[in-house]
Order: C-alpha cells, then sequence, then structure tokens
C-alpha cells in the first residue's frame, strides 16, 4: 500500500493572531497620540488667555504710570491720586525730591502685575519692580496635624 501525502494548507490561527495584535497596538497608539494631542490644544489655550490677560494688565499699568506721571506734574496732591488709584492699591509717598509709587492691577483671579516705580527731580521715571506676583493666601499650618496620635 502506498501512503498518500496530504498537502499542508496554510494555518490560519497565526496570521490572524498577528493581525489582530498590530490591529490592537495602532488603535492603542492612535489614542495616545489623540490624548496627546487634545492636552497639548488645550494647554495652547490656557496660555494664549493667560497671555492675553497679562498684555491687558500692562498696558494698564504703562496707562497708570502715565496718569500718575501727569498728575505729578501738573503738582496735584499726593492722597487725590491715591484715593483716585484706590481700586489698584496705590501708595504713593514723597521723600524730597523723590516720589515713590506702588500699586497692583489684577492680571488674573490669583495673580496681579505689582508695579514699583520711582519719579525723580529730573523728570525721569525709574522702574524698580515689574513683575507677576502671586495673590493667593496659603495656610501656615497643614490640616493632616490636626490628626489624633496615641
Amino acid at each position: 500500500m502506498k501512503r498518500r501525502i496530504k498537502p499542508m494548507g496554510l494555518p490560519i490561527g497565526g496570521p490572524s493572531l498577528l493581525m489582530a495584535f498590530i490591529l490592537l497596538c495602532l488603535t492603542i497608539f492612535a489614542s495616545i497620540s489623540f490624548m496627546s494631542a487634545n492636552r497639548d490644544y488645550k494647554l495652547s489655550q490656557k496660555t494664549a488667555e493667560t497671555l492675553t490677560q497679562y498684555y491687558v494688565a500692562d498696558n494698564k499699568a504703562e496707562e497708570i504710570l502715565a496718569e500718575i506721571d501727569s498728575s505729578l506734574k501738573k503738582n496735584e496732591i499726593i492722597e487725590d491720586i491715591e484715593t483716585h488709584f484706590k481700586d489698584y492699591n496705590a501708595i504713593i509717598t514723597n521723600d524730597g525730591n523723590i516720589v515713590n509709587v506702588k500699586y497692583a492691577v489684577t492680571v488674573k483671579d490669583k495673580m496681579v502685575l505689582a508695579v514699583d516705580a520711582r519719579f525723580t527731580a529730573e523728570e525721569k521715571i525709574e522702574i524698580l519692580g515689574w513683575k507677576v506676583v502671586n495673590n493667593r493666601i496659603i495656610e501656615d499650618t497643614p490640616t493632616f496635624l490636626d490628626l489624633p496620635v496615641f
């Protein structure tokens, strides 16, 4: 008797599993890429909003500085200038020929643009400080220290 050899067909299990694994990997990488791009987009939107608010506050601070300068050139009373800019917590002190000015313009909810300037007798303006400062209150003691210890 002669034995007949059956021709072998292609196994279906191996290539199917490989294709399913490749599709799974591509799907995971696509979702990770989408989430990363979405996160970057949201971050760029927040950055653009914050920068816009900063430049609006910067412009307002420049206007206030120009108004204070013109008021001082008109020899207005310092207390009147302070009351005019009380919304910006303006503090104006006179040390002889030098007038020191400090005020703050709100940038965001918890950030202010703090300005510190000096007006000299030669009608020069020296900017001593022009920076964004965090304006939130931080608790001195953490709340987890209130736990009872035996």
